[in-house]
């Protein structure tokens, strides 16, 4: 769990940027059937924020006081400086539900891969549930060690636990996880020339043994 500290915001609409200047983002906290609570927090402190993955648990003590378990809902950063422009949370309780995105990692070393049969590819990075403070969960492991044949495949119908998984939509059962696809042969061509020699004679120009000669031109009387 990432712990993260807060100070309530004063200030809303275009005044944000002003926080901006001085190191600081806007941010907020959703809760379930309770009223939004405005939130501010430094970029040095928030740099934890950045490398989480869409379901890990963050702890964020607002003033030093009141404390909410929340899971990333929205995270805006700023691709040249790196650095967040807003962020907004979502509380997490035993009765509240939200959809989160849990990263898909793989462990282990496919036989078929490491025989140069083929090339694992990554068709799902992440699966979308819906969990709640109880039953979240950080990440899901896929064994890929029984997979010796080229053409193998995970299912996510097929994950370790996905029984007491609830996902986002049952449509994501039948996708594909990872795979193992064929190498690809790639033919190279290679363009030769054959530089003639300097001082070389000219081969049609030289007689072969035991050739006719070619009659010569008569004379002009």
């Amino acid at each position: 769990m990432i712990e993260l500290k807060a100070q309530t915001r004063t200030v809303v609409g275009k005044k944000n940027r002003g926080l901006l200047v001085k190191e600081i983002a806007p941010g907020c906290i959703s809760r379930s059937g309770a009223e939004t609570i405005l939130v501010q927090a430094s970029q040095t402190s928030l740099i934890p924020l950045i490398r989480a993955t869409g379901s890990e648990l963050i702890k964020l003590t607002v003033d030093e006081k009141e404390s909410y378990t929340t899971v990333i809902s929205e995270l805006y950063i700023n691709p040249l400086s790196n650095k967040v422009e807003a962020f907004s949370l979502t509380e997490l309780t035993p009765k509240s539900h939200v959809t989160v995105r849990v990263p898909i990692v793989t462990e282990g070393i496919s036989p078929a891969v490491k025989n140069n049969l083929g090339v694992l590819i990554t068709n799902l990075p992440e699966l979308r549930i819906t969990a709640n403070s109880e039953n979240i969960i950080g990440k899901i492991v896929v064994d890929i060690s029984q997979m010796e044949d080229v053409g193998a495949r995970v299912l996510v119908s097929e994950l370790p636990g996905i029984e007491k998984i609830k996902l986002a939509s049952e449509k994501d059962r039948t996708l594909t996880v990872v795979t193992v696809r064929p190498l690809q042969k790639v033919e190279v061509f290679v363009k030769t020339e054959v530089a003639a020699v300097e001082g070389e004679a000219d081969l049609a120009a030289v007689p072969v043994e035991g050739a006719e000669a070619a009659p010569a031109e008569e004379e002009e009387k």
